[in-house]
Order: C-alpha cells, then structure tokens, then sequence
C-alpha cells in the first residue's frame, strides 16, 4: 500500500533593489531551483510546521499565511504527495548567511523549477499581491527609511500599472513620517527624502488610499 505524504511549502517573499523577489533553494550540483519545505510529521500542524521553516531561516514572521492545497495525483512523481503551501513576508535584512545555497529571485522572472513548485509559486504571488494592499503589512518590507519612489515601485507591481506619481504623493503624505535623512544617489542625482510610516490608521487596502 502506497501511502500519501503532506509536504508543506513556504513562499518567502521580501523587496530587493525596488523588485518584490522571493527566496529559492537549490541543492548541490543542481540545476532547477526548489521551494522551502519539509514533511508534516505525525505529530504536528501545519501551521507550525511552516513554522518550522521558518526557524531553519531563523526568521521571526510578522505575517504567515496559507494559501492553497496542491492534491493533484501526479505533482511529484517521486512520491505521492499533498501540498500545502504557506507565504509570509520579510524584510530582507532578516536573512543570515546559511550552510545550504539560496538566492533572491524576482517575481517575475522565475528560474526552472522542480516539479510543480512553479504553479505554488505563481498562485503565492496572487496571495502576496493581495496581502500588500493592506498598508500594515507593507510596514514588514518597510519598516523605515524608505523614499517615496520606492514605496511607489511596489505598489506599482502590486496593480499592474503605472501610478501617477503626484497623485501618489497626494494620498500617501499624511500617511508618512520623514525621517530627517535624505538616500544619498551613488550616481550623483539628488537625493531622496526618507520616510517611515506613522503610526495611525494603516489598517486599510491600497484600492481605498489610491482610488
């Protein structure tokens, strides 16, 4: 008798160089990337054991979230599997330097991958998307220190579309704290006003602050 697995996935997302990527593994001398994830063990939830993932990264998340239950018969043809996917987001100075080969990918340019960790991925984009309309947990990629070009950049990912930028500004100035320091242009432009969020009435979705 063939018995069936639960192997539980993490999609761990952050924002590097104005690009919302998301972390991959590979294993040593191959060439196809893979997904965070470990078996569920008899005596766990899945909730921790996307916990447990996350204490491999030594990572402490402010948000995890589960997504979506993969069950199709063949997804991995190594062994008969479920798979339960989770997301959280993290700041990218939250990661350390491990003994196992990872890299930051962007989200839109998703290398090839192992079995059906693509279709994971892609509909833990569309999780993520929708999480990051809500102002308080764009404050887990931005806790501080931010100009407003780059806040614009994943809002503009999030839509799809472009933003016009006095408009931006506009809606999202009260919503701000400058922080007194100025992002210094490595190519001599002039610098960019720092920002935090303030402290007030972040609980809301991006489509009531633009539109």
């Amino acid at each position: 008798m063939i018995e069936c697995q639960i192997e539980v996935f993490l999609n761990i997302f952050t924002m590097d160089n104005d690009k919302l990527k998301i972390l991959l593994l590979k294993k040593d001398g191959s060439t196809i990337w893979r997904l965070p994830s470990r078996l569920l063990k008899i005596d766990e939830s899945l909730e921790s054991s996307a916990g447990k993932i996350c204490n491999k990264f030594k990572i402490k998340p402010e948000l995890i979230k589960e997504c979506h239950t993969f069950s199709n018969v063949n997804r991995n043809k190594e062994r008969r599997t479920i798979a339960v996917s989770y997301m959280t987001i993290i700041n990218k100075y939250s990661l350390k330097n491990y003994d196992f080969e990872y890299e930051l990918f962007d989200i839109n340019d998703i290398p090839k991958m192992a079995f059906d960790h693509g279709d994971i991925i892609n509909n833990a984009i569309s999780c993520l998307k929708k999480e990051l309309l809500n102002l308080e947990n764009l404050k887990i990629i931005f806790p501080a220190d931010f100009t407003l070009p780059e806040l614009q950049k994943v809002y503009e990912e999030v839509l799809g579309e472009e933003i016009d930028r006095r408009n931006f500004r506009k809606k999202f100035l009260p919503l701000v704290i400058e922080t007194g320091d100025k992002n210094e242009i490595p190519t001599g432009g002039r610098p960019a006003k720092l920002y935090r969020f303030s402290d007030k009435d972040l609980d809301r979705n991006l489509f009531n602050v633009i539109k």
